[in-house]
């Protein structure tokens, strides 16, 4: 399945989030998987999709 460092290095390749493998790292970790693809495809992971910060805002890339 891979790792979370894997996972977010690909996911976060293309981001300007300048968070995103730091927010990727915290999805990951607290959902046990990330969505494939570089953006969307949360469908796949909805622990990943639900989760918020602070703000009520989506916290995962």
């Amino acid at each position: 399945m891979g790792s979370c460092k894997h996972k977010c290095k690909l996911r976060c390749s293309e981001a300007k989030k300048p968070h995103c493998m730091k927010d990727c790292h915290h999805c990951c970790k607290k959902c046990h998987c990330v969505p494939s693809g570089k953006s969307g495809n949360t469908d796949e992971c909805p622990c990943y999709r639900n989760e918020k910060n602070k703000r009520g805002e989506p916290r995962c890339p």
